[in-house]
């Protein structure tokens, strides 16, 4: 049996793994330095 993934499914597992990594990190940050400027 062949088993081959065609590129639509490729690109549904390509695309929006790395962009929710990336956005992770993003409002990981943003959220460190906001809770870092109200602190007293």
């Amino acid at each position: 049996m062949d088993f081959d993934l065609t590129t639509a499914t490729w690109a549904w597992l390509l695309i929006p793994m790395p962009l929710l990594i990336l956005l992770t990190i993003i409002s990981y940050f943003t959220e460190k330095e906001r809770v870092n400027k109200h602190e007293y």
